[in-house]
């Protein structure tokens, strides 16, 4: 929910059940937005006196749609949901949520976009890196509007969480 803080609004996400805790666990990482600065909502605080913690302090950003984040990132979203989720089965086949996703772009195509998108590229690798599940990435209501720029609302959403279906 929202809260003033330091005379701004800001989001304080609060874990209600154990698959909250976990997620909060996963936003409570600082290398997650030490390492991916530009496209994750930063964090204010989390509370380390609970593990995990049972709240995480983050900045607000503001809703956006789909036409806003084209104008944000120069890519349709329709275009960055089919690469994110398309890139997700192709790095867990099993796993994956949406391992029966057929992409609808030519090859050449996502070649192309994927080389000359630094910020799809970017989302690419904090995908890889931080285990985080596509289909979860490819949900515009999970991106906002921060300082101009296009940034991830909610990532603690990984593998290791949808394996265990607390």
């Amino acid at each position: 929910f929202s809260v003033q803080y330091e005379g701004r609004p800001t989001a304080l996400k609060i874990a209600k059940n154990k698959m909250g805790l976990e997620q909060n666990s996963i936003e409570a990482n600082r290398s997650l937005y030490q390492r991916h600065p530009n496209i994750v909502i930063p964090l204010i605080d989390y509370d380390e006196s609970n593990t995990p913690p049972v709240w995480v302090h983050m900045e607000k950003a503001k809703k956006i749609n789909k036409n806003r984040f084209y104008e944000l990132t120069d890519i349709p979203f329709e275009w960055f949901e089919n690469i994110i989720r398309y890139e997700d089965n192709r790095r867990n086949p099993v796993d994956s949520e949406d391992s029966f996703f057929t992409f609808d772009l030519e090859y050449e195509e996502r070649v192309l976009l994927k080389s000359r998108n630094k910020f799809l590229m970017d989302v690419l690798e904090l995908v890889a890196n931080f285990d985080l599940m596509g289909g979860d990435i490819a949900r515009i209501q999970n991106w906002g509007e921060y300082k101009g720029k296009a940034v991830l609302i909610d990532v603690g959403f990984n593998s290791q969480i949808m394996a265990k279906k607390i």
